[in-house]
């Protein structure tokens, strides 16, 4: 088993009107419908503060490996490291032909039948 005693602990930089800031761009990312941006922005905001990555995991209710990740964005980035990237996702499973006749199966009624 690994032994993570040398690791030190890891915390977003900036200072307390950084932490207001964020916690002012938590509360506009939660109004636009971003809630996963919102809690990102509230995690640095913790951070800043001094809690563990633990502890804001715990707040927030979040895998702890996930809070790493959000400071290291957020140190390399700032708030544009913490916003809402493309997601490559489940390749899809039409091929090229089928994606270029698409269109053409929806808007001619193949998916939606008329009544």
């Amino acid at each position: 088993m690994a032994c993570f005693s040398h690791m030190r602990p890891v915390f977003a930089r900036g200072n307390q009107r950084t932490a207001e800031l964020l916690l002012e761009m938590r509360t506009q990312a939660a109004n636009d419908g971003q809630p996963r941006v919102a809690q990102r922005f509230h995690g640095i905001a913790l951070s800043i503060e001094g809690r563990t990555v633990s502890e804001i995991a715990r707040v927030l209710n979040v895998h702890r490996t996930s809070v790493p990740l959000w400071i290291e964005h957020w140190n390399q980035h700032q708030e544009r490291g913490l916003l809402e990237g493309h997601r490559s996702g489940r390749p899809g499973e039409l091929t090229a032909r089928q994606c270029q006749n698409f269109p053409t199966c929806v808007h001619g009624g193949l998916f939606f039948r008329r009544p």
